[in-house]
């Protein structure tokens, strides 16, 4: 099964302080990274378990690439951080 950008959900998105990230299934992990639209990194996480709160409180608000990395299959999803 592919891994793909649709399958991946941000919850909530725009965001303020803590986001869900749901995998296609929920038993998976990723390793997760966020990027500024400078392309700087902000966070990263290794084996990121789906669903688990992310605190993103320390970042400031503005627009990012989450790159969701599983089985060498890269996936970005676009996150608003108030």
């Amino acid at each position: 099964e592919d891994f793909i950008a649709e399958t991946i959900i941000v919850h909530p998105n725009p965001a303020t302080d803590m986001v869900q990230i749901i995998l296609p299934s929920s038993n998976e992990t990723a390793d997760i990274e966020l990027f500024s639209l400078g392309g700087n990194s902000v966070l990263n996480q290794l084996n990121y378990k789906s669903g688990a709160p992310l605190n993103i409180s320390k970042i400031a608000p503005g627009c990012y690439f989450l790159h969701t990395k599983q089985n060498e299959v890269t996936a970005i999803t676009k996150i608003i951080i108030q």
